[in-house]
């Protein structure tokens, strides 16, 4: 009878060490605000509509005390819309869109979240300027759309999305 507790001990024992914890299931929520900060610069003059860009998120988001994504993760996004700033004083533009990043189990999770940036806008200026001392005052163009990195932008989580965590 010793030799069989002896063995059952050791199975057991073998088994706990051997058994990783158990991962625990958290549900996060559509609607979770995900704040996140531009990994580039963006003109609109050097980038055009459909390119892609990447943000960061900006700090853990934590779901029932888990981590369920890590602070710096990326984020894929891409410019929805991207004008050049043109005669008569008009301003460029430039639109982004936040699409999805990465959870710590390797759910990608979808999000939503637009921006849009303008440049200095010149057009009464210059529509006065032309008509009433030079015509060609009209050829001034307004500013590109500038956007430094790491400006601060938020999106959501699109849906529900299960991530497993330890």
């Amino acid at each position: 009878m010793n030799k069989f507790s002896y063995l059952l001990g050791a199975v057991v024992l073998n088994l706990l060490v051997a058994v990783p914890a158990m991962a625990e299931t958290v549900r996060l929520k559509a609607g979770t605000f995900i704040p996140v900060t531009l990994a580039e610069s963006l003109t609109s003059e050097s980038h055009v509509t459909g390119d892609s860009i990447m943000f960061r998120v900006a700090n853990d988001i934590v779901v029932d005390g888990k981590v369920v994504i890590e602070g710096g993760s990326m984020v894929n996004g891409t410019i929805t819309f991207a004008e050049k700033s043109a005669m008569v004083g008009q301003a460029g533009k430039i639109s982004v869109a936040m699409l999805n990043t990465t959870a710590v189990d390797g759910t990608v999770v979808t999000l939503q979240g637009s921006k849009t940036f303008e440049g200095e806008d010149e057009t009464t200026g210059t529509v006065v300027v032309g008509v009433v001392l030079c015509p060609l005052a009209l050829l001034n163009s307004g500013d590109e759309a500038k956007v430094g990195e790491g400006t601060q932008g938020r999106a959501i989580v699109a849906s529900n999305f299960d991530i497993e965590v330890k």
